[in-house]
């Protein structure tokens, strides 16, 4: 049917072997999530830590390689960052003396995985097997009309006729297999330049936000006497252009609030304007004079001008006037739980002597970005998770003491400039709905800001109240594993070493392509 569609080789790779639950990507530990909660338990399901007889052997052997000479030397290079994170969601920030600390948040993982392990055999064995062993085989009967849906058609045709060897069902499954090969080693070797290139220069997950540098997608250089030069570096391009694209698709999964990723073919238009030499002929990587911001698949991309046109600041696009304002009008079509009575203070300053708190059974996702789960004990409001808008900033600011508000513009400033503030979380405490005297419902209610959440800032006293965790999710760990401009100091007695080929071949691509 694919065949029939007109689908390229990446639409016939066929059903994967093993993969996540799919069309589950709200509800918390089915899709990719409840790692973070697990090890935050007492006595987590998962564990990453050795077991108690291999620590104790551990132990032992550390005792005794203790006493042998050359440890204190060997010591000294031994560090707690390996060892500080209770699971690979945990990341750990560089710290800035002037800049206030913010820790990033967990990234959650986990979920339930489905596996197809009779995928490798055909129906017929199957059904024999079933037979067998005495096991009833049981088919919709639907599936045996011909007329009913394309699928029954070529089902009849398949049993009825017999079809041309490369339509015949080894052939299917060959180019199933070989499309998938090829899939992947397209992702594997995109994946390979952005680690070889440390495109990724840093990654927030307290606001979501991806700082890039563009790598360097090399074409080729002229070589006089070489027959068809421009049909060859023509193909080269088209290759760089796929791997621009596959490269463009992955730094959109780290930002994007969307739940499905734009197609490769979709992606022509914004590598263009990410990656222009691959497109024109003399065009060079720091000619960026024509770079303007745009957006793509709910990610804002903005250029750095002070970084020669190949550093992008990619964000979640600011949110539509028309969704802020029905979200101001009608908040219950956003996160809202638990959601309780009326009270004419937007929140009581008098603690009751013994609260009994209340908490979400699961984290919600909100905006496809962040798990957010909150507890109150606070019965007579309701509490709804909106984003940050910026006439509740006055308001919010003035709640704070001056040394948390320093922090608070500190932290804004530094983790999300410009409106990127605005496509954070904020919780609210928001009054129920209210009839007029002339009948008519209230078209806006009153409002209050909280605290936001994935910055760590609230209003004085609200942990008397309110709790919230929260947490990033689910993206590829292993494309932040290499960073540019790290300070972490190399061990003493090690230098990172280059060799010649390397050397001249990197001045080489300098040469041909600035």
């Amino acid at each position: 049917m694919r065949l029939l569609s007109g689908h390229g080789y990446r639409g016939l790779q066929g059903i994967n072997k093993a993969n996540s639950i799919p069309e589950c990507y709200d509800m918390h530990r089915a899709y990719k999530s409840g790692l973070v909660d697990d090890q935050l338990r007492s006595h987590p399901f998962l564990k990453f830590s050795p077991a108690g007889k291999e620590m104790r052997a551990l132990r032992s052997r550390l005792r005794l390689e203790s006493t042998l000479p050359g440890f204190e030397q060997f010591r000294s290079h031994l560090g707690i960052n390996d060892l500080s994170a209770r699971f690979p969601g945990q990341l750990q920030r560089e710290y800035d003396a002037g800049i206030p600390y913010l820790p990033p948040l967990s990234v959650d993982d986990g979920g339930i995985t489905v596996y197809r392990p009779l995928l490798e055999f055909d129906k017929a064995r199957l059904i024999a097997t079933c037979e067998a062993n005495g096991v009833p085989w049981f088919e919709d009967r639907t599936n045996t009309d011909a007329t009913l849906t394309t699928r029954n058609t070529l089902r009849n045709i398949c049993k009825v006729n017999e079809l041309p060897r490369a339509l015949q069902k080894p052939s299917i499954l060959a180019l199933a297999a070989r499309s998938r090969r090829r899939v992947q080693c397209e992702e594997n070797e995109a994946s390979r330049i952005i680690h070889r290139q440390a495109a990724i220069v840093d990654f927030d997950t307290n606001v979501g936000s991806l700082l890039v540098d563009l790598p360097l997608l090399y074409i080729g250089r002229e070589m006089s006497g070489r027959h068809n030069q421009p049909a060859r570096d023509e193909a080269r391009r088209v290759r760089q252009r796929l791997l621009a694209a596959i490269i463009t698709r992955t730094m959109i999964s780290l930002v994007t609030p969307d739940n499905h990723l734009p197609s490769i073919s979709n992606l022509g238009n914004t590598v263009r304007r990410l990656f222009p030499y691959l497109y024109s002929i003399g065009t060079s990587v720091l000619d960026g004079a024509d770079r303007k911001t745009f957006s793509m698949a709910g990610v804002q991309f903005e250029p750095i001008p002070s970084y020669n046109s190949t550093r992008w600041f990619l964000s979640r696009a600011p949110f539509s006037s028309n969704y802020l304002r029905a979200i101001t009008t009608a908040p219950e079509i956003t996160i809202q739980r638990p959601n309780w009575g009326s009270n004419p203070h937007p929140l009581p300053w008098e603690a009751p002597r013994d609260p009994a708190w209340k908490t979400w059974k699961t984290s919600l996702l909100w905006d496809g970005r962040f798990w957010i789960r909150l507890n109150s004990c606070d019965r007579k409001k309701g509490l709804h998770v909106l984003p940050l808008m910026a006439r509740h900033t006055k308001a919010f600011k003035a709640a704070l003491d001056p040394r948390e508000r320093a922090r608070f513009e500190k932290l804004l400033k530094y983790h999300a400039p410009g409106k990127v503030r605005y496509t954070l979380p904020g919780i609210y405490s928001v009054e129920k709905r209210r009839e007029t005297q002339e009948g008519s419902e209230e078209s806006e209610r009153e409002m209050m800001l909280l605290a936001l959440p994935t910055l760590g800032v609230h209003i004085a006293g609200l942990e008397q109240w309110v709790r919230y965790h929260v947490h990033y999710r689910n993206i590829d760990m292993q494309l932040l594993g290499k960073r540019k401009c790290s300070k972490t100091p190399n061990m003493n007695g090690f230098t990172a070493r280059i060799s010649v080929s390397r050397k001249k071949r990197q001045q080489r691509m300098r040469k041909v392509v600035g």
